[in-house]
């Protein structure tokens, strides 16, 4: 920066800013400092650049910006059709705004009525908070500890769906993930997620676990209705596409 190079930042989301942060992680002055100095933004959605006029309105108005979404990291155009399976998908991050409460009273609602469905839960080593949640079905949840791409790509492909009910995104990139590989992601109308989306998973008004267990009922239960979704979500995660992102990223770096 002392020799006149460009400093460029990629904001993913403001977490820190709408749900707070432990120790000094988050700082509004030091981070409002920091982000003075840029010369440029990257943000990986709309969602996420008018979050950030929101809390930085300053900063946001003098500095050049631009909008690039991720790529799809399950892009694969040889995809072999793999036989579902009546399990319901949870990626991810499972603490605070994620929601996994949510998604988990969704599933204890729709157990008794379809007997075979099981939850699927990939991500982080499961907490004896998260084993006491589901204690009462925990003969119908398959836990898998971080996964290797490959055998994620295939629990999506066996996924009937995705629950994606966290409280705020900055992108969502299980969504992507799950429309690639034809499972269907139910979120929230907020944040990124209708931006990311579009027409092709479910979107709910709100977060309650009866509105979740609907829309996962449906993907089970209405065939035509699953297949319009899948294919709509197949086409859509073909937008997303990492040599594009790295060719905007580039074009944005030479105006500057």
């Amino acid at each position: 920066l002392n020799r006149n190079s460009k400093l460029v930042i990629t904001v993913h989301d403001l977490i820190h800013e709408k749900f707070g942060a432990p120790g000094n992680l988050y700082e509004k002055e030091k981070r409002s400092s920091f982000y003075a100095k840029a010369n440029g933004f990257i943000f990986v959605s709309n969602s996420t650049r008018k979050d950030f006029s929101e809390f930085y309105p300053e900063l946001a108005d003098r500095t050049p910006t631009t909008v690039i979404w991720h790529g799809n990291n399950s892009e694969n155009p040889n995809r072999i059709d793999t036989k579902k399976k009546n399990q319901v998908l949870f990626v991810g991050a499972r603490d605070g705004y994620k929601n996994f409460k949510g998604a988990v009273e969704s599933f204890r609602l729709l157990a008794s009525d379809l007997m075979d469905l099981r939850l699927v839960v990939a991500g982080p080593p499961a907490q004896p908070s998260e084993l006491s949640l589901i204690e009462d079905l925990c003969q119908r949840v398959d836990w898998i500890v971080y996964p290797e791409e490959n055998e994620l790509r295939k629990i999506y492909a066996e996924s009937v769906a995705l629950t994606y009910v966290s409280n705020y995104e900055g992108f969502g990139m299980p969504i992507v993930e799950a429309m690639s590989e034809g499972c269907i992601p139910i979120a929230i109308n907020h944040s990124s997620l209708p931006e990311i989306m579009g027409d092709a998973g479910i979107l709910l008004n709100s977060s309650d676990p009866h509105e979740i267990g609907q829309a996962i009922s449906r993907c089970f239960t209405d065939n035509d209705f699953s297949k319009s979704k899948v294919r709509l979500g197949e086409t859509r995660s073909k937008i997303f596409n990492w040599g594009n992102c790295a060719k905007e990223v580039l074009s944005f770096y030479q105006e500057l």
